[in-house]
């Protein structure tokens, strides 16, 4: 896990909170830290690391926001059960990842 050190700070914050509820049946929900003005990735990829959902690509101003994912791929498709990760990226605090599992 890595996180965002704040300036002049000792402190980590996480960038990406663990999945709620995880593992889940229907939909979970991540919460992602964005510390100030940039452009953030949230994507969801496979235990094979194909791009499953693209929930957030966009330029995003400083706190905290919630993303809800019902489990389905770009398509609209539901995605079989099993495991999956999400990745929060951007070029000015890094990348911070999470296991989410789906269920049925």
């Amino acid at each position: 896990m890595s996180g965002y050190v704040p300036q002049g700070g000792l402190e980590t914050a996480e960038l990406l909170s663990a999945p709620t509820p995880n593992p889940f049946v229907g939909s979970t929900t991540l919460a992602l830290f964005v510390p100030a003005w940039c452009e953030v990735k949230l994507v969801v990829y496979s235990a094979a690391g194909r791009e499953v959902r693209l929930p957030a690509d966009d330029v995003l101003g400083p706190g905290t926001r919630e993303l809800s994912w019902a489990g389905l791929d770009d398509g609209g498709t539901e995605c079989a059960p099993g495991v999956r990760f999400a990745r929060l990226a951007s070029d000015s605090f890094g990348a911070d990842g999470r296991k989410v599992v789906k269920l049925r």
